[in-house]
């Protein structure tokens, strides 16, 4: 391994991409690392690009180099994947002819599927043939995306008996199964449930070795020169910014120091910081301006850019976080920890990673408890806020851990089940608790229910400052409760 690490490096510090790319490949092909795949990636980006021709004779021009399959040329063809033609030049029957693997998924259904049904079905040919292809991770990101955004029209599909759309999807998932790029996870998420045997693919990430760390160290260092900007402030002095921010996480000037850093290097994340810091600035200058109009705004400006960039920023990190995690003020601050592929040896690899400076909230989903602590360990500071629930308690209430956390946040009705059982049970693992916010309380009639929790709280956690209510749509608390909660360390009771 260090010898083809040593090879590697020599290759991309003589900018022969053809042949880093290739030794990279390999690499991939043998241990399946995130950091290789994204090397791979990053040298094939480098390679010459390919000059396709216009019109009708696009298609076979597209077949003839994908069946090549050159490494150096697969960049290229992926991105030209989605180019239409005027009309389809093939048939169902080609495309089986063409691919084996799809030939097995329609199976028989192929004699049903007479006509085209449009230009598009040159697009499903060609993911055919990159089906066909030898282990790629740039192939990898490209079907599981597909997956969830097909480059083609599956509604024209589902019209017919033999539901195809459903069969290459299948065979899409068969593939990636094989390739275990983990690197795919945020797509799957976001179709975990709606496209049929993604839970085979939990299988397949859940068994991946975890990297060497000096060598997958190496690895990232290189990537890391490939990746280095030509002008703008230098790593260090980037770094002390993104220190600075980590050091008062709630501050805004840090944040817009490192926002113009970043802009200065062309980094497109100094642009997210910015947009999103504008609703607060807006509102530090004026309080009685339109909050609903300046967050929209920030919004709709912020969303193109995370959608671009995010699983980029996130690098591994994305493997176990929900889509659904959110960023504030241009930095990740809501995590939904789990997504059900990851390796659980992915969890705990993640401290110093910059996107974990500004953490406040973190909601665990389909995460195991093992898992849940190496996570949190990770962090750079203790959570200001852990979201706790009945199927979390039942999880973790003999797994024998402990979790740094500052703050307890009840995601459950007060009269849903024995939430002064779940609190005992976070009393012996997180005991340095500071803050709590209680259960959502939207009913008057379960207001005695509120003050039984509040009033048992202080003997549970020794460190107790404060404990927040949160009632729904407006709701008071009746006299007699508020009179029994007066000598506790309530925030918000007026609420």
């Amino acid at each position: 391994m260090r010898a083809a690490i040593a090879d590697l490096e020599a290759a991309v510090a003589a900018a022969r991409w053809p042949e880093a790319l290739e030794i990279a490949l390999a690499l991939w092909r043998q241990h399946r690392w995130w950091s290789l795949a994204e090397l791979v990636d990053e040298l094939g980006a480098r390679c010459p690009r390919l000059d396709p021709p216009d019109g009708k004779a696009f298609h076979r021009w597209w077949i003839e180099r994908a069946q090549a399959a050159r490494p150096a040329d697969v960049t290229s063809l992926v991105a030209l994947v989605e180019t239409r033609a005027a009309a389809s030049s093939v048939s169902w029957r080609t495309i089986a002819a063409r691919s084996d693997r799809l030939a097995r998924a329609l199976g028989d259904h192929v004699d049903r599927l007479a006509r085209p049904f449009g230009a598009w079905l040159e697009l499903v040919d060609r993911i055919g043939v990159l089906l066909a292809w030898a282990d790629d991770p740039r192939v990898a990101l490209a079907l599981a995306s597909w997956l969830g955004k097909p480059p083609f029209k599956p509604r024209e599909w589902r019209t017919q008996p033999a539901a195809p759309f459903a069969r290459v999807a299948g065979a899409i998932v068969e593939r990636l199964r094989e390739l275990a790029d983990l690197r795919t996870v945020p797509a799957l998420s976001r179709v975990l449930g709606r496209i049929d045997r993604t839970h085979e693919l939990a299988v397949a990430f859940r068994s991946l070795p975890e990297p060497d760390e000096a060598d997958d160290a190496s690895v990232v260092a290189c990537l890391a020169r490939l990746r280095a900007p030509a002008s703008g402030p230098g790593e260090p002095a980037l770094a002390a910014l993104w220190a600075a921010v980590a050091e008062q996480p709630d501050a805004l000037a840090p944040r817009l120091v490192l926002a113009d850093a970043l802009q200065e290097r062309g980094d497109p994340r100094g642009e997210l910081i910015a947009v999103q810091c504008q609703p607060r600035i807006a509102l530090e200058r004026d309080p009685a301006a339109d909050r609903s109009a300046l967050f929209g705004e920030a919004g709709s400006r912020a969303r193109p850019i995370l959608d671009g960039h995010r699983e980029r920023w996130l690098g591994e990190l994305a493997t176990v976080i929900s889509p659904a995690s959110m960023f504030r003020e241009g930095l990740l601050d809501t995590i939904y920890l789990g997504s059900g592929y990851a390796p659980s040896w992915v969890y705990g690899r993640h401290a110093g990673h910059r996107e974990l400076v500004a953490v406040q909230r973190v909601a665990a989903n389909d995460v195991r408890a093992g898992e849940l602590a190496a996570f949190v360990g990770s962090l750079p500071r203790p959570l200001r806020w852990l979201v706790i629930d009945g199927p979390l308690e039942e999880k973790l209430r003999h797994a024998g851990i402990t979790l740094d956390v500052v703050g307890l946040e009840c995601r459950v009705f007060v009269y849903e089940r024995d939430v002064l059982g779940v609190f005992r049970t976070f009393a012996s693992i997180s005991p340095g608790v500071r803050f709590i916010r209680l259960p959502v309380w939207d009913d008057p009639s379960h207001a005695s229910d509120l003050v039984a929790i509040a009033q048992a709280l202080p003997r549970l956690y020794a460190r107790l400052e404060r404990i927040l209510i949160r009632p729904e749509h407006g709701m008071q608390i009746p006299a007699a409760e508020r009179a029994a909660l007066a000598a506790l360390p309530l925030d918000d009771l007026a609420a």
